[in-house]
């Protein structure tokens, strides 16, 4: 089961984060022993330094092995011990001390000491021993201890040695030592931080919990909060902002389809009642009349059959103008080509011009382009003349339909996309070819317009071509 983080207040968070930026450094340092690994190089080259000086002092008092001179030696040796927690120890050509205290485990001497073995081999040697487990001696001091061997020279020979050992500071002991001027500086690093992301947080929460506000009151059914989404489409945090925007437009969407479906049932209500309330009286007719006339039931039932006909029209034409409105396809789509097969099924029909290649989905726009030309040849009349148009310009494709028919009246022409409006409900038109046409137009990203004048009518669709 993977690990759940708990839900804290964005606040919270940003402090959280904000702190473990400043303080991963330090942890670091002391977690990874970096800062201890440099501790023990200063420390090295502290007890470098202090065992040269010395080797340098020691040397004829060594060679000379003059009693008073390794008093005075011995007394300073004690001074640098003091002063710099070091313990120092003089050797001679045998490894055995001279000055100093002799370790326990080895008080005979210390030449089986690989430090002091290459000292006493004419050269300068360190190593760095863990502290072993129960020690307390003096030289145990510390969870570890460098040591440094330098060779005591006189003459060019090699006549002892010089070892100075010291534990290196722990490197969280070093940071507390650095004293206040480091806490200060930590604390208002501390308290700069937690302003920041104190800060950061509030112009971050109150977009967000102005946006909260907002699309909770829209969940509720207040369409019209998407008023308060202005402030958070203002916020200095462009994801908010543009979070903002698109629930925005998706409130505008909502509403827009939320009216659709408001119409569209009264559209739907209103065409189906009349078909509806005629077969009921129908069938209420013929069976409280079964004596009725043949001829008179056969009428009636023709009439309930041409009803039946005109409600599956109407079934059959919304199922395909709902599929219509669900959107085009991204196929590339040859207008030319369309036009050349769909004008197949039409005697004398032709397309003028060209149209190019737009991205959606064929067989949506068969259905349109037939479906103005099919109203053009039923509204035009005997005789009508209907001709295609097709042509490109800029970033998009124009394919006219002209008839010139009788026209479409002044009373009419804003109406003619209008779901079931026909002017031949006589004939059991269901009125959905135009909106259909509309809708496909529509979902692949174009539009579509009528003007209309007697003698001449057009019907324009643009479409966004592709590429």
């Amino acid at each position: 089961m993977g690990l759940r983080l708990p839900s804290l207040p964005l606040r919270a968070w940003m402090t959280v984060s904000h702190l473990t930026v400043l303080l991963l450094p330090l942890l670091a340092a002391l977690v990874s022993g970096a800062l201890a690994r440099e501790l023990e190089l200063q420390t090295r080259g502290q007890v470098t330094a202090e065992g040269r000086a010395i080797a340098h002092l020691a040397a004829p008092a060594l060679a000379g092995a003059d009693d008073d001179e390794l008093e005075v030696l011995g007394a300073a040796i004690a001074r640098v011990e003091a002063d710099s927690h070091s313990r120092v120890e003089l050797l001679d050509a045998d490894g055995r001390v001279v000055l100093g205290t002799p370790p326990r485990d080895n008080p005979q001497g210390l030449r089986d000491r690989a430090e002091v073995a290459q000292a006493l081999a004419g050269k300068q040697a360190y190593t760095v021993r863990r502290r072993p487990k129960g020690c307390e001696a003096a030289e145990c001091r510390g969870l570890s201890r460098v040591f440094v061997a330098v060779p005591v020279e006189h003459g060019g020979e090699v006549i002892g040695a010089v070892r100075v050992s010291q534990a290196p500071a722990r490197a969280v002991h070093s940071v507390w030592v650095v004293g206040w001027p480091l806490l200060v500086t930590v604390g208002l690093s501390l308290l700069a931080t937690i302003a920041l992301a104190l800060a950061s947080a509030h112009i971050l929460s109150r977009s967000l919990r102005a946006l909260s506000r907002a699309s909770h009151r829209i969940r509720d059914g207040s369409l019209g909060a998407v008023g308060e989404l202005a402030r958070p489409q203002r916020s200095h945090v462009a994801e908010v902002g543009k979070l903002s925007l698109d629930i925005a437009g998706m409130t505008d969407r909502l509403q827009q389809r939320l009216g659709y479906i408001s119409e569209f049932a009264g559209n739907v209500s209103h065409e189906f009642k009349t078909p509806i309330t005629t077969l009921r009286g129908t069938v209420e007719l013929l069976r409280d009349e079964p004596d009725m006339d043949p001829a008179q039931r056969e009428r009636f039932l023709a009439n309930a059959l041409a009803d039946l006909g005109r409600l599956e029209r109407l079934v059959s034409g919304l199922l395909d103008l709902a599929r219509a409105e669900e959107g085009g396809g991204s196929d590339p789509v040859d207008l030319d080509a369309l036009l050349a097969e769909l004008f197949l099924g039409y005697q004398g029909l032709a397309c003028q011009g060209s149209a190019g290649t737009v991205a959606g989905n064929p067989s949506q726009l068969r259905v349109a382009l037939r479906n103005l030309v099919d109203n053009a040849l039923q509204h035009g009349g005997p005789g009508v003349s209907v001709r295609v148009v097709a042509r490109r310009e800029a970033q998009r494709a124009v394919i006219e339909v002209r008839d010139d028919g009788p026209g479409i009246s002044a009373a009419n022409l804003p109406k003619v996309f209008e779901r079931f409006f026909t002017t031949g409900r006589a004939t059991g038109r269901a009125g959905l070819g135009l909106a259909m046409v509309r809708a496909i137009v529509r979902s692949h990203g174009g539009e579509v317009t009528v003007t209309s004048a007697p003698g001449a009518t057009c019907f324009e669709v643009e479409l966004p071509v592709q590429g």
